[in-house]
């Protein structure tokens, strides 16, 4: 769930700081956490734990240097990396719910951290409810969110692969 690596260099954060003029001091230092709802969090781990699990670790984020907490997107989703999602409503029950990310937050700003949140509203998966009323219907209003080719098998593309699918 955390990284042992902070990058006080890259990211659009720094690199807007940078171009603003701030001292290397004030630079946003993230902690990139990718939370997938596989069991408890530790300092150790890349994949697993929750919201919870990474909100009782924040006190070793916090003492590492970091400033802002980065988090993948925290949706429903069918993967692990949760691009995918199926809806963008409320956090996935997985990582704990709308009231652990809520927790989760009030516990960064305790810190002095800001929070960053992976919003990725140009990815739905292909079970999200815009994508299959596109799908059904071609005067759905959703269909206009998405690009069909009647010459492709499925009828659509995706940047993994016809229908979604991985290469």
């Amino acid at each position: 769930l955390l990284t042992d690596e902070l990058d006080y260099t890259r990211g659009s954060l720094a690199a807007g700081a940078r171009r603003c003029g701030s001292p290397p001091w004030a630079l946003p230092r993230e902690w990139d956490a990718l939370p997938t709802g596989r069991g408890p969090a530790t300092p150790h781990e890349w994949f697993g734990g929750d919201l919870r699990g990474l909100e009782q670790h924040l006190d070793h984020v916090a003492r590492l240097g970091a400033n802002v907490l980065s988090l993948t997107p925290f949706f429903p989703a069918h993967s692990t990396h949760r691009y995918d999602s199926t809806t963008f409503e409320h956090v996935d029950p997985l990582l704990g719910g709308d009231e652990a990310l809520a927790s989760l937050t009030r516990a960064v700003h305790a810190n002095g951290m800001r929070i960053l949140g992976d919003l990725t509203l140009n990815h739905t998966g292909k079970h999200h409810d815009w994508f299959t009323a596109a799908l059904a219907d071609r005067g759905a209003p959703e269909r206009a969110l998405y690009l069909f080719d009647d010459t492709l098998p499925h009828g659509y593309d995706s940047s993994i692969g016809p229908g979604g699918s991985i290469l």
